[in-house]
């Protein structure tokens, strides 16, 4: 009886479900900032579960710190996926219609997915230190979303000093992406309507030329 009371006072902990059921709202959501809100939820995530690991005072139920590791959930393929959902803004009829909120969504999602990237590229360093293998695969799909996210953005093609920030992040990206083998030629449509020619041939050169 004892035992089984010590069991019905164990905590409850999200599941890998749980986390990602959130951001799957966050992405069919309208709000124009749902791409910084959908963010904000995966710097959460992560952060509950630096906490975990670091928190050596912390009791599960009365079990020791071998039983947090099962409370300790990495994302995953859907949840990168989400994520760049979040940050696609496909049409004015998703922000009801408001030219306003649409133009904000795809400059937010834009801004927010170069930092899901940097993010998603920290957490491989991680995850490879500790030997930690997850099932996250960048695809050629994955970096089509992403690239295209990126160059949803008014500030591309970048014409100017002030805009070459996100010409570099963008030509990061697709660096990465050649480096995976993972060009397409939907990829290089993306890629090419958010440059001038010259931009265009100096990123296709560099990477042919790799």
């Amino acid at each position: 009886q004892q035992q089984q009371q010590q069991q019905q006072q164990k905590p409850i902990f999200p599941s890998i479900e749980d986390w990602n059921c959130i951001l799957k709202c966050w992405s069919r959501c309208t709000h124009p900032d749902r791409a910084y809100h959908a963010y904000s939820f995966l710097r959460t995530w992560l952060d509950w579960n630096d906490h975990c690991r670091n928190n050596h005072e912390l009791q599960l139920g009365g079990n020791k710190m071998d039983d947090i590791a099962h409370i300790v959930h990495h994302p995953n393929q859907e949840t990168y996926q989400l994520l760049v959902e979040s940050c696609l803004a496909e049409s004015p009829v998703e922000f009801d219609h408001n030219a306003t909120e649409y133009k904000r969504a795809r400059e937010m999602g834009s801004g927010i997915v170069i930092r899901l990237w940097k993010e998603y590229q920290n957490q491989n360093r991680k995850k490879n230190r500790d030997h930690i293998s997850d099932g996250v695969v960048m695809d050629s799909n994955a970096y089509y979303e992403i690239l295209r996210a990126i160059c949803q953005t008014s500030a591309l093609p970048a014409q100017s000093s002030g805009t070459l920030r996100t010409l570099k992040d963008m030509a990061r990206v697709f660096r990465k992406c050649s480096e995976d083998g993972m060009v397409t030629p939907e990829i290089l449509e993306v890629v090419r309507g958010a440059t001038t020619e010259k931009q265009f041939a100096q990123l296709t050169e560099t990477n042919n030329g790799k």
